[in-house]
């Protein structure tokens, strides 16, 4: 298991919240899709860029916190 970061992007390509999470590389990108709602998704492992997110807006919102 690895930490992860999963930073959502506003529209102006800042951060607006960041997720962590403590899973594998695979079910880190999984679990980062359900933030790509309506913003971007950048999914970190600590400075190894894993993935960019493009936002999904045909699924409802979801509210990242934390």
């Amino acid at each position: 298991m690895t930490d992860y970061r999963a930073y959502i992007v506003g529209q102006d390509g800042h951060f607006l919240n960041v997720v962590e999470l403590d899973l594998c590389d695979e079910a880190a990108i999984q679990a980062a899709k359900r933030y790509a709602v309506g913003h971007s998704v950048e999914l970190w492992s600590g400075t190894r860029f894993i993935r960019l997110l493009h936002h999904e807006p045909d699924r409802p919102s979801l509210t990242a916190t934390g």
